[in-house]
């Protein structure tokens, strides 16, 4: 984004269509809440001028309850993985094409996929799943297919590319745009959540369950944070 920002304010791409990053930082303190809802205000209103009048509460209550949709959807996927109709990595592609396409059609395929998978018999067994902390954001499935070669099940990853992407609904009730704004400002796009203890619900949430019977921890060499999260983390 910075680096095509730069490239613009030098004249080198006249006709790079508009740039918009919603940056929001992850925390809950008070002058954070404050930058964000800022810089959330900012966005709106440049998307508002930008669409000519499109943009509307109206608008933004129906892209919500597709979205909510999905997310009632993407639960089912993850139920589907504890019940071992659908493997973590075939899991993965399944989330992941909801970034590359439209977002109906998304909602109309994956109800079709689940309806597929659904009457396939469970094979999960208790402590039979795996369960991946990740101190980076998952960007490949690579992970899940090397477990998965040597007889792994890979049910669960602390990663919105993952479980924790059927995340809780945008409220539909009161202002479309205080609800937005309530929502990202506690759902995280990576490992961070905050405060930490947000982090560990979502853990003990999943390790609760009868089929995770094992954790890997992966902690590639940029070692991003999880190094400092690990000792609270076991």
């Amino acid at each position: 984004y910075y680096f095509l920002k730069e490239i613009y304010r030098l004249g080198r791409a006249p006709h790079m269509p508009p740039l918009l990053m919603l940056d929001l930082m992850p925390s809950q303190r008070d002058s954070v809440l404050a930058y964000n809802r800022n810089r959330y205000q900012a966005f709106l209103d440049r998307l508002k001028r930008l669409s000519d009048g499109k943009l509307t509460a109206d608008s933004l209550k129906a892209a919500c309850v597709l979205t909510n949709q999905i997310r009632a959807l993407h639960r089912q996927i993850q139920d589907l993985r504890f019940e071992g109709r659908l493997s973590g990595s075939q899991a993965l592609k399944v989330i992941g094409a909801g970034v590359f396409m439209d977002l109906s059609d998304y909602a109309r395929d994956l109800q079709q996929l689940i309806t597929h998978l659904t009457p396939r018999p469970a094979i999960s067994k208790k402590g039979s799943g795996v369960m991946i902390i990740s101190a980076e954001p998952l960007r490949f499935t690579q992970l899940h297919e090397m477990i998965e070669d040597v007889g792994g099940t890979v049910m669960a990853e602390d990663d919105v590319w993952g479980s924790r992407t059927a995340s809780h609904d945008i409220a539909a009730d009161g202002s479309i745009e205080d609800a937005i704004f309530a929502k990202y400002t506690v759902h995280s796009s990576g490992p961070d959540s905050f405060p930490a203890s947000k982090r560990d619900e979502f853990l003990n949430e999943m390790l609760k369950r009868d089929e995770i019977g094992a954790i890997v921890f992966y902690v590639p060499p940029s070692d991003r944070k999880l190094g400092w999260d690990l000792p609270r983390l076991t």
